[in-house]
């Protein structure tokens, strides 16, 4: 009798295991999802965890949500629906992802670029930087104008931050050249980034970057002949002959540690902040024209990143002005990090203001 009371014991277990519900997950995103950028990548890590976790998550989205005050109706929605783990895809949700996470006490957030954390609330960012500096290596060493153009939205320590590990590389790879910088103040806006790449390639830049949600920049590079890189997603198909590579921000596996938290009824880490050493950032296929000898300068500098044999930021670096910034031997702190608002040496152009 015992043997048939534990079977059925067993038997239940199972049954329950197999049946158990899903995870919901709901993703926030601020632009249209698209074929290329910031929303398009984190789609993309959503359809990685419903590939890799098919029976244990159902997962929704919206995007085009109005950042700010407006997301408050979205973002709680879903926690009244009953899903277990918010996504918000901005720092700009940050206020209200955090008023959520007080009110939903049993549901999961987190919040991209953000700096609010509690029990149930997750900040989480990408060192995208360290893809910068890596690009910044090949601009350097490709440019034969030794002038590069940079098409950015707006002044916030995320883009200051990449622009700066950019031109670190780029200095690196080569002394004499510089990064010319020009602002769109704004994330989504194709007729000014068209405007101010076609400047910058007046001005006489050969090579172009930028970092906005639009895929404008490589589109007029690849009708100029200029070669160009793409940022968070593989954007190759835009500028199919001069797209040099992209750095590709690979949000499935960021995403990953959390589900699986979820999963476990574990705690999640409040803060965390992955780059290459974690896989969360990645380059894409490089170009043929790519000389072999940046390509092994790449890698190397890849591998040592990787290691934490080698930090993009380690100092002597200098400011705009020729100051230093961060001492010989220095390795700045993610939270001097998080605060850079100064232009390293070899920027062209002036700091706006927000």
């Amino acid at each position: 009798m015992d043997y048939f009371k534990s079977l059925l014991i067993v038997l239940i277990g199972l049954s329950g295991a197999v049946h158990a519900e899903a995870v919901k997950v709901a993703f926030v995103y601020p632009s249209p999802v698209g074929e290329a950028g910031w929303s398009f990548a984190h789609d993309q890590g959503r359809k990685y965890l419903e590939t890799n976790y098919p029976n244990s998550i159902s997962t929704v989205f919206s995007d085009k949500v109005p950042t700010g005050s407006e997301s408050r109706g979205t973002i709680q929605g879903y926690a009244k629906q009953g899903y277990d783990l918010v996504i918000t895809a901005s720092k700009d949700f940050g206020v209200q992802t955090s008023q959520a996470a007080k009110e939903f006490p049993g549901t999961r957030f987190i919040n991209i670029g953000g700096y609010r954390s509690s029990d149930n609330l997750s900040q989480v960012q990408i060192r995208g930087y360290q893809g910068r500096y890596l690009t910044g290596l090949i601009a350097g060493g490709m440019t034969k104008s030794n002038v590069i153009g940079f098409v950015a939205a707006f002044p916030v320590p995320e883009v200051t931050r990449g622009i700066n590990a950019f031109t670190l590389g780029v200095r690196e790879a080569n002394p004499k050249a510089v990064v010319k910088v020009k602002w769109s103040h704004s994330w989504f806006d194709p007729e000014t980034e068209k405007k101010l790449a076609n400047e910058l390639i007046a001005e006489g830049a050969d090579i172009l970057s930028s970092q906005v949600d639009s895929v404008t920049t490589l589109e007029v590079a690849e009708e100029k002949g200029v070669y160009t890189f793409g940022f968070y997603s593989d954007m190759s198909r835009y500028a199919p002959r001069y797209h040099l590579t992209s750095v590709v921000y690979e949000w499935g596996k960021v995403y990953e540690d959390f589900l699986n938290d979820a999963l476990n009824s574990k705690l999640s880490q409040r803060a965390t902040w992955q780059g290459v050493a974690e896989g969360a950032v990645t380059l894409s296929h490089l170009n043929a024209d790519i000389p072999i000898d940046i390509v092994n300068m790449v890698e190397a500098r890849r591998q040592q990143i990787a290691s934490g044999e080698y930090h993009v930021f380690q100092g002597p670096v200098k400011n705009q002005r020729g100051w230093v910034v961060i001492k010989e031997g220095n390795i700045p702190s993610d939270q001097e990090l998080q605060g850079m608002t100064w232009y390293a040496e070899g920027i062209d152009g002036r700091m706006p203001s927000l």
